[in-house]
């Protein structure tokens, strides 16, 4: 993975809009076609970079760096950002 031009703020703001659209599973946010941008409200060129980037790291199963912004798995972070994930998944079930 390249290096990111966004953190984990804007990544947040993502998932929330793409759970919103109804994106709330690894297999749906794989699926996200260009028709499909139209159903996320307000999305920004920025947002479909992170999105080709989310749908890069599932398919690779390097969620957890992407979520970090880094390629390596530092401790803090994978706990930190583990947590944000439960806590929105949480809202959307």
């Amino acid at each position: 993975m390249e290096k990111q031009k966004y953190g984990l703020v804007q990544i947040t703001k993502l998932l929330e809009k793409i759970f919103k659209a109804g994106f709330n599973t690894e297999k749906s946010i794989l699926a996200i076609s260009l028709e499909d941008l139209q159903k996320i409200q307000d999305i920004t060129a920025l947002e479909i970079t992170i999105i080709l980037d989310l749908k890069k790291a599932i398919r690779n199963k390097k969620l957890i760096a992407f979520l970090s912004c880094n390629e390596e798995r530092k401790e803090e972070n994978i706990w930190i950002n583990m947590n944000l994930i439960l806590n929105y998944t949480e809202k959307w079930d």
